[in-house]
């Protein structure tokens, strides 16, 4: 047989190969969402700061190409919820996962003060009729994580700390 229709098959056998290790290591992409903080104030935003750790299970590096998360507080209380989305994280940073490690990654989302105030219209709200401020204890993070071409669902309650 020719050796270039060697090489070739060759080529094309280590290419699907490696797809398929890369399809494989985004599709067990694990994700840890730690904590929501607010961060920063600064005259005209607060700036909130994700933690997330990245895990790579899989022995062949690994992108993340996309980040989209809304950020969802809770106001209300057990018995009766006020949930206000806050923020969105929206990124294209790739972020490199190297074979079989964990990357932590920080990410600040800024939200201005004239879209906060219905939120803290909300918190305020039980103390005008004699309560407590309500001030949120976890938030609700949904979106989505894309890597390699495959989208990962988020749907994630994590700590809130002021």
């Amino acid at each position: 047989m020719n050796p270039l229709v060697l090489l070739a098959i060759a080529g094309g056998a280590a290419l699907i190969t490696s797809l398929i290790r890369k399809a494989k290591a985004a599709n067990n992409l694990k994700y840890d969402l730690k904590k929501i903080q607010i961060y920063k104030l600064t005259v005209s935003d607060l700036i909130l700061r994700v933690w997330i750790d990245f895990t790579n299970l899989e022995n062949t590096q690994l992108v993340v190409q996309q980040i989209y998360l809304d950020i969802y507080l809770d106001f209300g209380t057990a018995e009766k919820p006020d949930i206000q989305r806050i923020g969105t994280l929206n990124t294209n940073a790739e972020i490199i996962i190297p074979a079989l490690q964990t990357v932590s990654k920080s990410f600040d989302i800024t939200v201005s003060y004239f879209n906060l105030l219905g939120t803290a219209l909300q918190m305020f709200k039980s103390k005008f009729t004699g309560g407590a401020v309500n001030f949120p204890k976890k938030a609700t993070v949904k979106g989505q994580i894309k890597a390699l071409g495959v989208t990962i669902p988020i749907n994630y309650e994590v700590p809130f700390e002021g």
